[in-house]
């Protein structure tokens, strides 16, 4: 039975539509969300790794396809697409469901109508699992049991990352452009990470597991053509941790893209045509550290009046266009008056977003923390310690 909560939600925000070949019973413990959008070249590998898991994780998991085009698809990918149905209708893979849909909401669209469709064939009488993965990635054998045993260990999570190797294409100059991306990817989430921010954790679409309950209470996935990822894992931490499971990997396709208008698949096509990708300086990361040990270690009541204190002016001025001496004494009145409730409330104040924000306006006002070089970011990592999980396996 679909707990009140979740019909709740169906009904006001869910998106859902009838599967191929036939609408299967609600019993599955967890279920694997793949958006696809002329995807035939790769699907194909991407089920037969998942089909690698031991069938005692096959046999409770649904794998909902969502075969996706908006309505003015190019006669290219509507042939793709069609191409797709046939593999989807030959496959061996056991509980795999699809649908063909015209959809307008990009890959954000697909992946929310995929996950408010499984929710309704998810079995509750257990506490199901939603896996966010992509028709161009590839997994272990071990992806379903490994992901299943470390969220059921970790009950606080609300959702978690799973570790990522991108695939490294044959071409050099491409190759290095995935190097240096995937680079620039972890070494800010571990500079968050060092510098003590709570939203230090990669927002990746293929990666991202989470709690259906969760998935439920934070409203559900966004519906954007790029950054969808960003805004969910965002407001999953806000009703708790994120966790890293790195006992198992997942290996996403390196390949240039213009689907969504950022993330990996356009920024590795920029960095193909020539544009040079700036790193962080490592600067910005100690000026984040300063705030959040500000905040760790004064009064809330005396917080607005402590920050010019050790911050630079830039941030000082960042804070003041955010308009938080007007929003915290708000937030004290709203909060219950206690030491770890109040900071967890400047977090929610100060989340991701605002404080990617924070980054950027620091290195657009201070001359000090303009980008730097692949290499000066390398030697950051050296002389910090970052541990950025690099390795290939």
């Amino acid at each position: 039975m679909i707990p009140p909560l979740v019909n709740r939600y169906l009904e006001k925000r869910g998106h859902v539509a009838p599967l191929v070949p036939f609408e299967p019973e609600p019993r599955f413990h967890r279920a694997v969300v793949i958006p696809a959008m002329a995807e035939f070249h790769y699907l194909a590998a991407t089920l037969n790794s998942l089909a690698s898991n031991p069938e005692s994780m096959l046999e409770d998991t649904l794998f909902l396809i969502v075969i996706n085009q908006p309505s003015d698809a190019s006669p290219e990918i509507v042939e793709n697409n069609l191409r797709t149905v046939e593999m989807l209708n030959n496959s061996k893979l056991p509980n795999l469901f699809y649908l063909n849909t015209v959809l307008e909401g990009g890959v954000g669209g697909a992946r929310k109508l995929g996950m408010d469709i499984a929710l309704t064939k998810l079995d509750w009488s257990v506490r199901p699992l939603l896996f966010c993965l992509d028709a161009d990635t590839l997994t272990k054998p071990n992806y379903l049991q490994n992901i299943a045993q470390a969220m059921e260990k970790n009950p606080q999570w609300s959702g978690a990352v799973v570790n990522f190797n991108h695939q490294l294409p044959d071409d050099p100059k491409l190759r290095q452009a995935v190097i240096e991306y995937e680079f620039f990817m972890r070494y800010y989430v571990e500079g968050l990470r060092w510098a003590g921010s709570p939203y230090a954790f990669h927002s990746l679409g293929s990666a991202t597991i989470c709690w259906a309950d969760e998935y439920v209470r934070c409203g559900g996935m966004r519906i954007r053509n790029g950054g969808e990822d960003f805004y969910f894992a965002q407001s999953l931490r806000k009703l708790g941790e994120i966790g890293f499971i790195d006992s198992t990997t997942i290996y996403p396709a390196g390949r240039v893209s213009s689907r969504v208008a950022f993330g990996t698949g356009p920024r590795l096509g920029k960095i193909i045509e020539g544009q040079a990708l700036g790193f962080y300086d490592f600067g910005i990361f100690i000026e984040l550290k300063q705030l959040f040990d500000l905040v760790a270690n004064t009064p809330p009541t005396e917080l607005v009046e402590a920050l010019p204190s050790v911050l630079h002016n830039q941030t000082i001025d960042f804070m003041t266009s955010q308009k938080f001496s007007e929003s915290w004494p708000k937030i004290l009145r709203n909060t219950p008056a206690n030491d770890v409730a109040l900071r967890a409330a400047f977090h929610t104040w100060l989340d991701g977003f605002r404080t990617l924000k924070l980054v950027h306006h620091l290195e657009r006002t201070v001359s000090a923390f303009s980008r730097t070089s692949f290499e000066d970011a390398q030697e950051s990592v050296r002389q910090y310690r970052l541990d950025l999980k690099f390795s290939r396996d």
